[in-house]
């Protein structure tokens, strides 16, 4: 198994109504769940400040009109669009090398994956993990 390097959809937080999207932002709870995200890609980037990077709170506060009309916008390491009526946050994540380092951890940490890369493997195991999504 892997994450997908396309896309990955995520719901929203339970609102009452739709007109709460369009006034109110981000709840608490997708706010820390995307403050994590953006910790957890940071750490991948060769042990990045998370307070240096725009992260997807960020871009949500500053974009959020623009995104409750469907414009694609950018964080650091993720592109986003969300879709009010159905309560659904995309993200797209901006590279493939981070996605793959994630890949890897925590496929090494499940031990769905050998502890190195030069550990003997079966034949075609790389190619098979290479092709997933």
């Amino acid at each position: 198994m892997t994450l997908k390097a396309s896309r990955i959809v995520l719901p929203a937080e339970r609102r009452e109504w739709y007109a709460d999207f369009r006034s109110g932002g981000l709840t608490w709870d997708d706010r820390q769940r995307f403050a994590d995200y953006d910790k957890v890609f940071a750490m991948l980037d060769d042990g990045k400040a998370f307070e240096a990077t725009y992260g997807l709170v960020q871009m949500f506060q500053r974009d959020w009109d623009a995104l409750c009309n469907g414009v694609r916008c950018s964080s650091d390491y993720f592109d986003a669009r969300f879709y009010p009526k159905s309560g659904t946050f995309h993200l797209f994540p901006r590279s493939k090398k981070l996605i793959d380092r994630l890949n890897r951890l925590v496929g090494r940490q499940r031990q769905w994956l050998p502890p190195t890369d030069d550990t003997p493997v079966p034949p075609g195991l790389w190619e098979q993990f290479e092709q997933a999504e």
